[in-house]
């Protein structure tokens, strides 16, 4: 059974559903406001609305580009952790969590791992240690809801997991079986070798004596054919994977 990609056309149709009902939603909360006069031409908060929904209808235009809606969730989420006291709305903290998840599931964390999520959590209590401005107790109400919301995210992640383990599905069980693929030469499983190693398309070239324009055009065939969209999605849902030929 084929490995199913995150960034596959039918997930690259689900993208695109996902960014048209959030640039709608985002479209109707911003006009709604500026009709009953809660945003004006002059309130900032109007600006990052239509920011985020730029993000969005580029989102729609190129749907695997997971990143532009990771920047519109971002945006969203510094907006409300800066304007809200978390502990009376806990969106920014889940908009950051999206954001997160979505560069997570595009590579972002498959080098240095650690020291990314790190930043990744630094960055977060950076944005929320603005919460001392409305005062020591709200703070620390807020700070035990990030606990408890954390533990909850951190649950449903070990659950999730566990079904997966029950379920034969394993994440650890990493193979890309090249069989299942008949379209692809044995030149194209070397090359896929050799970039699942991150070998440069221009060592490849002179290892083959072919131009690196030559290797990236067969790549986008042989990413097509992986039902992938390119590079970054291809290490993003292979990067580790063992080869079977």
């Amino acid at each position: 059974m084929r490995f199913i990609s995150l960034f596959s056309k039918n997930m690259a149709l689900v993208y695109r559903c996902i960014s048209i009902v959030a640039s709608i939603l985002i479209l109707i909360y911003t006009t709604a406001n500026l009709i009953l006069g809660n945003f004006s031409f002059t309130d900032f908060h109007l600006y990052i609305n239509l920011l985020a929904f730029i993000f969005t209808i580029i989102t729609i235009i190129f749907p695997i580009k997971t990143e532009f809606f990771a920047t519109a969730s971002f945006v969203y989420s510094v907006e409300i952790l800066f304007t809200t006291i978390l502990h009376q709305n806990v969106m920014g903290m889940m908009m950051y969590v999206l954001t997160c998840a979505i560069l997570f599931s595009r590579g972002f964390f498959r080098k240095k791992r650690l020291f990314k999520t790190v930043c990744a959590v630094i960055l977060f209590f950076i944005i929320f240690s603005t919460e001392l401005r409305f005062g020591i107790a709200d703070f620390v109400k807020s700070l035990f809801y990030v606990a408890e919301y954390s533990f909850i995210i951190a649950l449903i992640i070990l659950f999730y997991y566990l079904y997966l383990r029950n379920q034969g599905k394993s994440p650890i069980e990493k193979i890309l079986d090249l069989s299942l693929f008949p379209d692809l030469t044995d030149r194209d499983k070397e090359w896929i070798e050799l970039i699942l190693k991150e070998t440069k398309y221009s060592t490849i070239a002179n290892q083959y004596n072919v131009t690196e324009g030559t290797v990236k055009n067969r790549m986008r065939i042989i990413f097509k054919i992986l039902d992938v969209s390119d590079r970054i999605g291809f290490m993003a849902t292979y990067g580790g994977f063992e080869i079977k030929m």
